[in-house]
């Protein structure tokens, strides 16, 4: 059996009346930066260890855990980061208001396609949905880790866990996981996953 847990990184200083998406130097607010290190002294007096981490290459989830470590946990722990875990890629879009490019006929494109819309130059969500889970297949369920954490974004977790679980892809955009929550499945042995709990605020 593999534990694996799902953690947002913390607040940004982003305009949420712009589309993000990949955003690689976007940078953390000073509350995200405060409540990294909070949640990281949490975590560190309960004693939640894990055996190796996996980070997305973006600078928001670098300064997530960077907080988190520097609450004094998981020192010694080893840290991959890839490019495969950032954020869902919107494009041409990305920076730009939404109310710009979220027009009528850009939404009922939406609807009709679903997981299998495109935004110009960008990735769509049963693609982002492969691409994280090819990963964790490749890293995680082939390897001899029984727990692991892996610090991402929210739009690329809800594309897991269409991936994984197999629910409606309507649901995809219904799900919520606040800044530095924690999402916990596992993976046994006989092939199934189980989602044991989703966006818990860690307290």
């Amino acid at each position: 059996m593999i534990e694996i847990f799902l953690l947002r990184h913390a607040e940004t200083i982003w305009d949420s009346s712009l589309v993000s998406g990949r955003t690689e130097n976007l940078s953390l607010s000073d509350e995200g930066i405060v409540h990294s290190l909070s949640i990281g002294r949490i975590l560190r007096e309960q004693g939640f260890l894990v055996d190796k981490i996996y980070c997305s290459s973006s600078l928001r989830t670098k300064q997530s855990l960077l907080g988190l470590k520097e609450s004094g946990l998981w020192k010694d722990t080893p840290i991959i980061y890839s490019d495969s875990l950032q954020e869902v890629s919107q494009g041409e879009w990305e920076g730009k208001e939404r109310r710009c490019v979220m027009t009528e006929r850009v939404i009922a494109e939406m609807r009709i396609k679903g997981v299998c819309f495109m935004p110009p130059g960008g990735e769509a969500q049963k693609d982002a949905a492969e691409r994280i889970y090819n990963y964790i297949a490749e890293n995680i369920l082939n390897s001899n880790l029984q727990k692991v954490m892996v610090v991402g974004h929210a739009n690329l977790f809800r594309c897991l866990m269409y991936r994984i679980l197999g629910f409606h892809e309507i649901m995809i955009n219904k799900i919520g996981f606040d800044n530095l929550s924690l999402t916990k499945l596992r993976f046994g042995e006989d092939g199934f996953w189980r989602l044991d709990y989703l966006n818990r605020i860690v307290s």
